[in-house]
């Protein structure tokens, strides 16, 4: 989305809090639709658009599984089992 001076996010701390910083746009749809929104959030000085030009309740939706991402650690490689020759001896 953008660059600026400003601090990223705060990562999750050893209490599992996490901080973020949002930056929102809300653009007026003419007619029937409703308002549709573009919503981004801080990593380091750059922002990471998380849902573009999307209805509230994507929006809102999107929001959430970013929140729910930054509480859980993460994902280490899995590691891929080997039978070794005394393996299949046994």
């Amino acid at each position: 989305m953008t660059s600026a001076a400003a601090s990223g996010p705060r990562t999750a701390s050893t209490n599992g809090n996490a901080e973020f910083g949002l930056l929102v746009f809300k653009r007026r749809a003419s007619g029937q639709q409703g308002d549709r929104y573009t919503i981004g959030v801080w990593e380091g000085t750059y922002q990471r658009a998380i849902c573009h030009d999307a209805c509230i309740d994507r929006a809102l939706a999107t929001i959430r599984e970013e929140m729910e991402k930054a509480g859980q650690p993460p994902v280490a490689p899995q590691r891929e089992l080997h039978n070794s020759v005394s393996d299949t001896n046994t």
